[in-house]
This record gives structure tokens, C-alpha cells and sequence, in this order.
């Protein structure tokens, strides 16, 4: 991912969420990105990639979204499911 003025990458880590003996060996790769859009305001993206859960591309799992009017969670499909 290539920053910019109104988009950063604030983190990326991968783990291995699940304890089961079928889904043990699935490894789920994170990030957080934050897009700031002038005059609106910024959202926050909690973004997933996971090969087994065929999350080939980033995907967004959960997003923040920050207004003047106060703040607002979106989770996905993606999200649901993750532990």
C-alpha cells in the first residue's frame, strides 16, 4: 500500500486466531488504515487477508466511521466470525 496525504498505514500483524484442530494451521494477516477525507472527516479500517477464508485481497472487516456528528462502527461479513 502506497501512503498518501489522506490515507496511512497505522499497523499490520498476522495471527493464528483459532483454537480448534481443524482451523489451528489458519493464519489471519491484519491491518488498520486510516483515510482522511478533508472537510468530511476520517475512517479507520480494520482490514484482513486470509487465504483460508478466501480473503484473498485485503477486505475490510470493520470500519470507524468519524464525522462531526459523533462516531459509527460498520462491521462486515468479513469481520463475522473472527475471534
Amino acid at each position: 500500500m502506497a501512503e498518501t496525504e489522506t490515507e496511512r498505514l497505522i499497523a499490520t500483524w498476522s495471527d493464528s486466531p483459532y483454537t480448534g484442530i481443524q482451523k489451528r494451521h489458519i493464519t489471519v494477516t491484519h491491518r488498520i488504515v486510516a483515510n482522511w477525507y478533508p472537510g468530511i472527516g476520517c475512517d479507520i479500517r480494520h482490514e484482513i487477508k486470509c487465504a483460508d477464508r478466501e480473503y484473498n485481497d485485503w477486505t475490510p472487516a470493520e470500519t470507524w466511521e468519524l464525522r462531526s456528528h459523533g462516531v459509527e462502527k460498520i462491521q462486515t461479513q468479513a469481520g463475522k466470525g473472527l475471534p
